[in-house]
Parts: structure tokens; sequence; C-alpha cells
């Protein structure tokens, strides 16, 4: 119960409104994205996107006023849109997925120093299905050219993540990851890695590593310092 702002009148407020309206809209467009209609599951992503980002044509049902403080959204509703997107990277309907990235990279306009920190973790966990890292992929591609004036300061972090993804030549699953140089490349354990071999698709593994390898080379033709930055380890790709 809250205080009606009345001395002496402790009285339940009649008609008392969500304290949360931002995760009860959440709630309602998570549904959406569960749905078995491919539309309906696009617009519910769209929905989620713009409780983060707000939009000038927002429809008046689904906008919330961002004017008080207290409506804003906090980290936890941008980490909880996020995971609910996230979920949705992986749908067979291209236009649901192609909305999913829109709607991530989107938000990393909003949010770059969150967003890019979460999509690299995403992008090089060895844990993570590949299919989902090479939609994390496109995501980091569609901010890299809609960076704008924000790329230098990110151009080096993009170019690291995809050397590091590129430069691994072993099975990127079930494998121990802990061994590592202190660029947070896996070094290569030949007895551990060969008795993995047969568990990992070689043509997904070497999908993902040219994946990695074009979207390297996409960074630096649009920000060429990156690759001076990172010429030694570049070169040591070709190897």
């Amino acid at each position: 119960r809250l205080d009606n702002g009345q001395a002496g009148n402790d009285s339940p407020i009649e008609g008392l409104e969500e304290i949360d309206p931002i995760g009860k809209k959440i709630d309602q467009f998570k549904k959406e994205t569960k749905s078995n209609e491919p539309p309906i599951r696009a617009m519910g992503v769209d929905n989620l996107r713009d409780l983060i980002v707000p939009r000038a044509n927002t429809s008046t049902a689904n906008a919330i006023s961002f004017s008080s403080v207290s409506l804003k959204p906090t980290k936890e509703h941008i980490a909880r849109v996020v995971g609910l997107i996230s979920e949705n990277l992986l749908d067979d309907d291209p236009f649901v997925y192609l909305s999913c990235v829109r709607a991530l990279a989107s938000i990393t306009s909003f949010h770059p120093d969150f967003m890019i920190r979460k999509l690299s973790e995403s992008y090089v966990d060895p844990a993570a299905d590949i299919d989902f890292r090479l939609r994390i992929g496109e995501v980091l591609m569609f901010v890299v050219r809609r960076c704008g004036e924000l790329l230098p300061k990110y151009a080096k972090s993009f170019a690291g993540i995809f050397i590091q993804s590129a430069s691994v030549r072993y099975p990127l699953q079930t494998r121990n990851v802990s061994n590592t140089d202190d660029k947070g490349r896996y070094i290569p354990d030949l007895k551990q890695d060969a008795s993995f071999s047969n568990e990992i698709d070689e043509e997904y593994r070497l999908r993902f590593r040219s994946s990695s390898m074009s979207n390297l080379a996409d960074t630096v033709s649009v920000a060429p310092w990156a690759a001076i930055e990172n010429a030694s380890d570049i070169v040591d790709l070709v190897k």
C-alpha cells in the first residue's frame, strides 16, 4: 500500500496503478513473441524494442511516457528485453529473426557500452550454438555500419572479437576453454582437441570462422585504423 500524500490518511489508494508499468508491458509483449503466427512474433519484438528505444511512430496504445524518471527503463528492464529478443534470433521465419537483428542494433545505438559488451560475450562464447553466434555476428555488423561517430571508440573492440573467433581453428564446443592466451584466444591442445574432433560439425565450424573473417574484413574496411592496430594478429590468421 502507498500513501496518497495526505497526512493522517493511511487508507489504500483506489485504482492503484502498477508500480512497474514497463515490466507489465514486457510481460504483455513476451506473449506476442511466443505466438504461432510470425507477424505477431515480429510485432512483439518491435514492441519490446520500443520500450527501450522510444520511436516517434510508437502507437499510443503501447507508448509509455518517459518524461518521469520512474518510468525510464532500468538496467534490469533492458537486460530482460535483450534476453527475450535474443531468444527469437533463431526463429525459422526470416522476417522474425531480421526484426530481432534490427531491434538489438537499435538498442545498441542507445546503450552502446552495455550492449556491445553483451553481444561480444555471446559471439565469442564457445558453449553457445553456432547459428546463434552467427546471427549475433549479423547484429554486430549492423552496429558497425551504423555506428557513425562512435565507431573510433569501438572499432578496436569489434576487430578484436572477430580476430579472436577467426583465430580458433579447433572445435568450438565441448572442449575445456580455460587454456587461453593473454588476449583470450584459445591455445590448441592437440590431445584434447583430437578427442572431440568427431563431435563437432566441421562445416559449421569452418562456416563460423569464415564468417568471423568476413566480419573482420568489413570492419576494417569501415575503420582501417583498426587493421593497423591489429596488424600482427590479422597476419597470423593467414598462416
